[in-house]
């Protein structure tokens, strides 16, 4: 890759290193916010790059800077990308995102010594801002490694659920100001006799 740099330089010789700017472009993006409110109450702006093919992008850790304020940094590899790139831009505290668990509902099955406890989250979201924001929002339930458990989603609402991976994922918008409530619920059978805790049951995180 050969670059043409057309804006001239005076560079000093103090035996300091300086950057230059070797070329700039503008590139189409949209933009979401991505939530996972199990292990953040904020929201991450993400940025959708097209376009980005046309650059001659070389290998290399790359500075990102946003509204121009720097706000980390990340490592781009061309051959690794698709067509779109995504780029995180930070935190964004205009939306406040809450998750709460509802008392859980427990009943005694009709047959054996088994315990089917109900368990029910609500996610809350409130946009403070002045136009409407796309967001995607993920969450899971647990996925059984222990035949004396077993886990089923009773009510995915309107996500999209992977049963193999136990990921719920919401693809939606939400208004200025508005608030939008989320809720998903699933149950848990396992033996009464034994503790809930020794029966390991794990769930992969979100991305």
């Amino acid at each position: 890759v050969e670059f043409d740099i057309k804006l001239p330089y005076s560079i000093p010789s103090d035996g300091i290193t300086h950057l230059v700017a070797v070329k700039t472009s503008d590139m189409p993006a949209s933009y979401y916010h991505y939530l996972v409110p199990k292990m953040e109450s904020e929201a991450f702006l993400i940025a959708k790059v097209t376009g980005w093919e046309e650059l001659n992008l070389l290998p290399g850790k790359a500075n990102i800077f946003y509204e121009g304020t720097y706000v980390g940094e990340t490592m781009l590899n061309a051959a690794l990308l698709t067509d779109t790139m995504e780029l995180a831009l930070g935190r964004d505290n205009g939306i406040t995102v809450t998750r709460t668990k509802l008392p859980d509902k427990e009943r005694n099955k009709a047959l054996g010594s088994d315990i089917e406890k109900t368990v029910t989250y609500e996610l809350k979201m409130k946009n403070n801002k002045s136009n409407t924001l796309k967001i995607v929002v993920e969450d899971h339930i647990p996925v059984s490694q222990n035949e004396d458990i077993k886990v089923e989603m009773k009510d995915k609402g309107s996500s999209e659920y992977n049963d193999k991976t136990g990921l719920l994922k919401w693809s939606t918008s939400i208004n200025s100001k508005e608030n939008k409530t989320l809720t998903f619920t699933y149950s848990i059978t396992y033996n009464k006799d034994l503790p809930l805790s020794c029966l390991l049951y794990t769930s992969p995180s979100p991305r």
